[in-house]
């Protein structure tokens, strides 16, 4: 079975224009290797959409405009879908319209505006709390691993990946020696002070 003939079958559309663009957009995702999860996200956030935008008399790519979007997103929020569900919707039809232009199903770009995530802030332990969890350590290693992770922000699963490798001494940081995390978990430098280190390192060596 062809790929042409699954996609068409997860999505029974009655417009054939947009039956086309819809397989040309998912020929596509599959032709740049994308992995069988985001063939699947668009796949379902694309057909939705193109099955909700025919229940709105549209039967042709180029009669999607801004404001079609606009009213599904707001149709998503009236049916209380949570701001992560709304947003993904909103990436894939952003891709899907990008690429029907790029490949001039439609004469003009669909510009709108993206559906806002809220900032959602980590849990993190306040000084009491971080107080008594070194109250209860035993070992000067176990003390030093807990001020190691309060200090640089690293979760348990990253400090235990963390090797003496990832820590390169730099001199330039208040005047004083440091260590500069390069590589883990991200590309971003993280800078601790080295006398935290030094106490971690002599306790686990």
């Amino acid at each position: 079975m062809s790929p042409r003939t699954v996609t068409q079958q997860k999505w029974i559309l009655a417009s054939l224009a947009l039956t086309d663009a819809y397989t040309d957009f998912i020929l596509s995702r599959q032709a740049m290797q994308c992995t069988p999860a985001t063939l699947d996200f668009y796949k379902y956030t694309a057909g939705v959409f193109l099955k909700w935008v025919e229940g709105q008399s549209v039967t042709s790519p180029e009669k999607v405009d801004m404001r079609i979007v606009r009213q599904y997103l707001a149709e998503l929020t009236g049916q209380g879908k949570a701001d992560k569900t709304i947003h993904a919707h909103a990436r894939a039809i952003r891709t899907l319209l990008r690429f029907w232009h790029t490949e001039h199903y439609i004469p003009s770009p669909v510009i709108f505006a993206m559906p806002r995530m809220e900032k959602k802030r980590l849990p993190c332990l306040s000084a009491e709390q971080l107080n008594t969890v070194l109250s209860v350590c035993k070992k000067p290693r176990d003390k030093a691993l807990v001020l190691f992770m309060a200090d640089s922000g690293l979760r348990r699963a990253e400090m235990i990946g963390l090797n003496w490798d990832d820590c390169t001494s730099s001199e330039h940081l208040r005047q004083e020696p440091a260590f500069a995390k390069r590589h883990f978990p991200g590309p971003k430098p993280l800078y601790i002070h080295c006398q935290r280190l030094q106490i971690l390192q002599t306790s686990c060596l």
